[in-house]
């Protein structure tokens, strides 16, 4: 498991699952490879086998806010996003600290135009990952879609106090701005 810890570390994905896979059939009750693996197939865009694995974790350990995570992840890769908020909710429920999370909830609550409830969610994502540019990219957009442009200008500005910046922040600001006049 150490092995492929290392793999993963160093981004080398596929020694990290034979390593995983080895030590998941020599300890087969064990659900943090489980995991891991089913993080494996996340990370590799194979969301059926990702739920499957994260669905195994779940059963046997139904208190695994990590699993529920995983599972909201893939169902939110596969657009489905009732399923995935259902997961995230309980990953929360769970764990307050899945910033990761807090961040889907609130791309789900956009999309639903329950912006308020996106804003919360942003804001508690923040709160655990003050350093992430996204974050704030995407509470901005919520301000800018809920018509409130001085705290979207504000978010965006946070955005592009950052050593890179993507264009969509300059673009997002450029909007804001120019809704506020």
């Amino acid at each position: 498991e150490r092995s492929g810890d290392g793999y993963f570390n160093e981004g080398n994905l596929q020694q990290a699952f034979l390593q995983y896979d080895k030590s998941l059939r020599l300890a087969p009750e064990n659900l943090r490879l489980s995991y891991k693996i089913g993080l494996l197939f996340l990370l590799n865009k194979m969301y059926g086998d990702a739920i499957q694995q994260f669905q195994e974790v779940i059963k046997k350990e139904p208190q695994n806010a990590l699993a529920y995570e995983g599972m909201g992840l893939a169902l939110f890769q596969q657009q489905k996003t009732a399923d995935a908020e259902r997961y995230f909710a309980k990953a929360v429920e769970l764990n307050q600290t899945l910033w990761k999370s807090y961040n889907c909830l609130g791309i789900i609550c956009d999309k639903k135009k329950d912006y308020k409830g996106a804003i919360a969610s942003y804001e508690k994502a923040i709160a655990l990952k003050p350093d992430n540019q996204l974050l704030y990219n995407n509470l901005g957009l919520s301000y800018l879609l809920s018509g409130n442009y001085s705290s979207a200008i504000n978010a965006f500005d946070k955005a592009m106090g950052f050593r890179s910046v993507p264009n969509k922040v300059y673009n997002n600001m450029g909007l804001a701005l120019g809704l506020a006049g």
